[in-house]
Parts: structure tokens; C-alpha cells; sequence
């Protein structure tokens, strides 16, 4: 076994014993997968699992590639009758995939075979638990990273949560704007994207998310609307003290109010069915889940406020205070944010503990 991804992180995420418990139960007969954006854990956590239980004799770890087909899998699970756990990782590469996972769930789940699954493109697993797996899949959500969790295994400060949390690395996925976008683009834009072609494959695809799909300019799109987001934060911060049309052009200025967009709407709704983002307290506003996702954006309008006007006219001595201050603000919002989405979900997940 490769023994790369397991060393990402030692210690085992909050939602392990979750899944433990549910690959254990003699009286689930449904798949587990593990649901969430790229480096928040997933094959890590399929290889703890593994280690940790130690039944090698009847257990297998699969990596599927975009060369593999649904019935390739199938043959491995039926030539391997012995095994009771099976670990598929990376299942959205294959292109079949989203038609034939009703029959890992009827024909290999029910008859007692233990599941997990894994991929990169998570949206596809979501839309496949609404396409006829509603009671046959278990989605175990890994995007989320609490600061208590990220403390305990990455030993990060409150100041490294909000500036870089939200994967399980160093954090240098979101230590610079362009990195930042990298990951947009591949964890979320690419992502997005597969599950909306499952959708037109399925005829299930809105006309608005169809224009989408078929504009050569989906990633810029995607990541101007994220980026907006982040704008309008931002402008609360500056509270006027910059006009943001000295900084972007008036083009990029109406992202920030196509509310009545449909596009958009639809877009919103994808990206919290993602874990992307998550409503706010405050009605219209959005909370990122991956804090480090909003700071590495912060950071990028706020060193373009340097080429305006009116940051030219700001005395040289004030400058330093400025940016301190809007620092300070930003970090002091965010962490608000944190403290409410962390408590939303203690009191989700004890609501659906009973």
C-alpha cells in the first residue's frame, strides 16, 4: 500500500469513529462515501481505516483510473467473493460510474459487502445519492474542518485557521491569490462541471445551468461568482473608505449584484450542496468553510486598494495603520463567522444524534 497520502496526517479526523461505526454495522446495507473538496482527507482516512481495523484477509483497497469501466469493478468484486471490505478510491473517474452505482448498492451492498467510496469529483456522488441510491448511500461530509479538529491534527493557531485553514496541508494551498485559484479551478470548477454532465447525460439539466455548461467561459464565470462574494465582505470591511470602482472595472463590478441572475441562483445552490459556502447569519451573506478560501481573496482586493487614488492620498506615516486596521477587521468578522458556523453544526449534529 502507498503510504503517501496516509502520511498527509496522523491523527484521524472527527468523522472516523462515524464511519467505523458504520462500515461495522451488521444491519447497513447501504455505501459509505466519503464526500468532500480535494485535501480534506478522504483517501487518508480510507487508509486509517484499513490500518486501524487490521481484517487485511478480507479487506481491499481499490484506486480506479479514467481507464477503468463500472463492469471492470464489478468483475474485481465478483472474483474476490473472500472479501468482505471494499474501498474504492478516485470511483468518479470512471465515466460509467453515475449509471452503474445502483448496482454496487443492490447487488454488492445488500448481500452484505461493505462499501466505501471516494472520488474527486464529489458532486457526482451527491447527485447520485438523488438518483435512485436516496436510502442505498450514506454521505460522510470531509470538506468541513472545524478549528478544534484542525487544531488537534495540524496544531495551527486560530490565526493559521483563518488564513490558511481548510485543507488538512501546510497551507500553502491558499498562501497566495493564484494558488488560491488553482484550487478553485480544480476542486471546485472541474468538480462542478462533471456533475452538471451527468446531469445533461441524465436530461436532468436545467436550461440555466445548461448555458453554463456550455460557455467556454465556465471556470472564469464560476470564479468571479465566488470572488464575489468576498467582494461585498470586503466592502464591508473598507466601509467606504475606497470606491471599488477605482479598483475593478465596471464589468467585473456587476458580479456583486446579479441576485436576480438564474444562473446565479442555480450556481448558489450547487456551491452549498458542495460545502463550498454556507448561509450567514446575516440574510444574503455567505460563510466559507474553508476560511483560507476567503483570506487568500481578502488579501488580493486588499493590495489592489494600493493602486487607488485613494490609498495614494493616505499620508505615507497612516499607511501601515490602515492596512492593520483592515486586517484586524477582516480576521475579526471571519472569526464571528467561524464561532457561528461552528455552533450551528454542533447543534446539527446533535439534532441528528437524537
Amino acid at each position: 500500500m502507498d503510504d503517501s497520502k496516509s502520511k498527509q496526517f496522523s491523527e484521524k479526523r472527527d468523522i472516523y469513529d462515524d464511519i467505523n461505526k458504520h462500515i461495522h454495522d451488521k444491519t447497513a446495507y447501504h455505501i459509505a462515501a466519503l464526500y468532500g473538496l480535494r485535501r480534506t482527507g478522504k483517501s487518508a482516512l480510507m487508509e486509517q481505516l484499513i490500518r486501524c481495523n487490521q481484517d487485511y484477509d478480507y479487506t481491499a483497497l481499490i484506486v480506479c483510473s479514467k481507464k477503468d469501466s463500472i463492469d471492470d469493478l464489478y468483475d474485481v468484486l465478483d472474483k474476490n467473493k473472500c472479501i468482505k471490505f471494499f474501498y474504492i478510491d478516485e470511483i468518479t473517474r470512471m465515466d460509467d460510474f453515475f449509471e452503474g452505482c445502483n448496482v454496487l448498492a443492490d447487488v454488492y451492498a445488500n448481500k452484505g459487502k461493505k462499501i466505501v467510496i471516494a472520488g474527486a469529483n464529489s458532486l457526482e456522488l451527491r447527485l447520485a445519492q438523488g438518483h435512485g441510491l436516496h436510502d442505498k448511500i450514506e454521505l460522510f461530509h470531509t470538506t468541513y474542518i472545524p478549528f478544534g479538529e484542525y487544531q488537534r491534527i495540524l496544531n495551527g493557531t486560530i490565526d493559521d485557521y483563518i488564513e490558511s485553514g481548510g485543507t488538512l496541508t501546510d497551507g500553502e494551498v491558499f498562501e497566495s491569490f493564484e494558488k488560491c485559484t488553482e484550487y478553485i479551478n480544480a476542486a471546485i470548477t472541474d468538480n462542478m462541471l462533471h456533475g452538471l454532465m451527468q446531469l445533461y447525460k441524465q436530461r436532468e439539466l436545467s436550461f440555466a445551468l445548461g448555458e453554463l455548461l456550455c460557455n467556454d467561459q465556465a471556470e472564469t464565470y464560476v470564479n468571479k461568482f465566488i470572488e464575489s462574494y468576498n467582494r461585498k465582505f470586503a466592502e464591508e470591511i473598507i466601509d467606504g473608505k475606497f470606491d471599488f470602482r477605482d479598483v475593478f472595472n465596471a464589468s467585473d463590478c456587476m458580479w456583486s449584484n446579479r441576485k436576480n441572475d438564474r444562473i446565479a441562483e442555480e450556481l448558489q445552490k450547487l456551491l452549498i450542496e458542495m460545502d463550498v459556502i454556507y448561509p450567514a447569519a446575516d440574510e444574503g451573506e455567505m460563510i466559507f468553510l474553508q476560511p483560507g478560501m476567503r483570506y487568500a481573496q481578502l488579501k488580493w482586493i486588499f493590495n489592489s486598494l494600493r493602486k487607488t487614488k485613494a490609498w495614494k492620498e493616505i499620508p505615507h506615516d497612516e499607511k501601515a495603520a490602515v492596512e492593520k486596521q483592515l486586517k484586524h477587521k477582516s480576521k475579526k468578522k471571519m472569526l464571528d463567522d467561524i464561532l457561528y458556523l461552528e455552533s450551528l453544526m454542533k447543534v446539527n449534529k446533535q439534532n441528528a444524534d437524537g
